[in-house]
């Protein structure tokens, strides 16, 4: 193999080299990236967890419509101003969401 030759692999080996660190490069920031996006995710979830426990202790189910002539009575629901949840503040983003480069 002649001075040429060597020159040639020497030229591609350094070529697949820095293709192999620019890939490695993008998978980190790619995994960075999905990481975010989880967490993310994990923070909707929670958010929406709790706006839909918040309309579930908001809905009261209604056994039996009232006959002809009868009244609604305000006065038969159940308190729920004491329930901790209905006077918590609503969650607040903590979290920036960065668009991709």
């Amino acid at each position: 193999m002649g001075a040429p030759e060597v020159a040639a692999c020497q030229s591609f080996l350094s070529v697949v080299s820095q293709l192999c660190h620019a890939c490695s490069s993008r998978i980190h920031q790619l995994e960075q990236e999905v990481s975010a996006h989880r967490g993310h995710v994990t923070a909707l979830r929670g958010e929406l967890q709790d706006v839909c426990l918040r309309d579930n202790l908001a809905f009261i189910p209604v056994e039996e419509f009232p006959a002809d002539g009868e009244m609604f009575d305000p006065g038969t629901l159940p308190d729920f101003s004491k329930l901790s949840i209905i006077n918590a503040d609503p969650p607040t983003h903590t979290h920036k969401i960065t668009p991709p480069p």
